[in-house]
């Protein structure tokens, strides 16, 4: 659907589709139609090379490599989930368990956080346990300074031993990473700048935000490395900068897309709540957000019917293996016909459930894609170019709306 000005205003939109389908290409079109109607975009992606990246720089717009360039506190849950703004409509019922739906969004990322950075102690008996209840403790008041959270697992209030000493195990890990990536984000020793960290998403009118040199999650969670573990948090909370990005008051900001972190993520319950958060900040906000992913397995915890209400729209590119292709084409509710085309649709070639439709069909000519996506395009890695100028050259006719 498309709005009055020309944006689409269809809330949540998931891309799926293999690797090379063109998801990237269509989030590209999506966020240089938004800044071109006088918007601003907003996107995470973990690679600092993609062709998100690379339309950010030639728009002229700012490419955040989050291990150098974001603040200390970046993705401490206070700023990332702040209080609801009263909305002239919302009773006071409704208020109460919106400021108490964005308390209880704090405690649970907070308890994510921390278990994800002191990961090596995971094993120990009643570790989330010990975590829960120093984070329900301190709740909606994290967030100020990394002291509040850490002192609180350092006196858990309990009558269990051996949990108050897993929470002081866990103190002083926290306060031994103090100097490490993930401990200078999520945990940093010093104060917080509210403001540095929302002009980080909000200073131009497209934005990236980039995790050079993170070791990406990948296959069953068993099998991770140190590396993908020390990634957790900092995903997660990219994740989480783009909410703050549409909640900052005053921000330009229509369009937030988050790249492959759902996949990334996978099996992670914190990526199905942000999934479930986007639709309501989406609602209130009027801004798109868009998830562009290799599967639909991640979003799966929330459930068929609620994806479907959650997720405005999907767009399918080509997907195969013996269950995505049925995965995808359930959740979109496509008919017989439509669903055994998925496996078999051409590059830049994509079926969206639009309201209202079985599945409309349309393809990206990337000959009548704007300059600025095209060059995004033609400056890719020379180890990929070969691949993509033979895959977008088998798109002949279509020119997307």
């Amino acid at each position: 659907p498309i709005s009055e000005d020309g944006r689409q205003a269809s809330g949540v939109t998931i891309a799926v589709g293999d690797p090379g389908v063109g998801k990237s290409v269509l989030v590209c079109r999506v966020m240089y139609d938004e800044v071109m109607h006088g918007g601003g975009a907003f996107a995470t992606d973990a690679s600092p090379s993609s062709s998100i990246a690379r339309l950010a720089k030639a728009m002229g717009g700012r490419v955040v490599p989050i291990t150098t360039d974001a603040p200390p506190g970046a993705l401490m849950p206070s700023f990332v989930i702040s209080a609801p703004a009263r909305d002239p409509d919302d009773t006071d019922v409704q208020y109460r368990a919106a400021v108490a739906a964005a308390e209880a969004g704090r405690v649970e990322l907070t308890a994510t956080m921390v278990a994800a950075v002191a990961w090596e102690l995971e094993d120990l008996p009643r570790f989330r346990e010990a975590i829960t209840l120093a984070c329900t403790k301190v709740g909606g008041r994290y967030g100020v300074h990394s002291r509040e959270m850490i002192d609180a697992l350092a006196s858990i209030e309990t009558d269990s031993h051996e949990v108050a000493e897993v929470g002081r195990n866990i103190a002083a890990a926290l306060r031994a990473k103090a100097g490490s990536l993930e401990g200078r984000l999520v945990f940093p020793d010093e104060d917080v700048d509210a403001d540095e960290i929302a002009s980080l998403v909000t200073s131009s009118r497209i934005t990236v935000v980039t995790m050079p040199g993170l070791e990406v999650p990948e296959g069953p969670r068993e099998h991770w490395t140190p590396g993908m573990r020390r990634s957790v948090p900092v995903l997660i909370g990219a994740a989480r900068l783009s909410e703050l990005a549409m909640w900052t008051p005053g921000t330009p900001v229509g369009v937030v897309v988050n790249d492959e972190l759902g996949i990334t993520l996978s099996g992670e319950s914190a990526m199905s709540s942000q999934v479930a958060r986007s639709f309501y900040a989406a609602r209130k906000t009027g801004i798109q957000v868009w998830y562009a992913a290799q599967t639909l397995a991640p979003y799966t915890r929330l459930g068929d019917d609620a994806i479907k209400d959650i997720a405005g729209q999907v767009f399918a590119g080509a997907v195969r293996g013996d269950k995505n292709p049925v995965d995808v084409a359930r959740y979109m509710g496509l008919s017989p016909a439509n669903a055994a085309a998925l496996p078999h649709l051409r590059t830049g070639e994509f079926i969206a459930n639009l309201p209202g439709e079985d599945g409309v069909r349309f393809r990206l000519e990337i000959n009548h894609l704007p300059r600025e996506i095209r060059s995004a395009l033609n400056t890719t890695p020379v180890q990929e170019a070969t691949v993509m100028e033979a895959l977008w050259s088998r798109t002949a006719r279509a020119v997307t709306q």
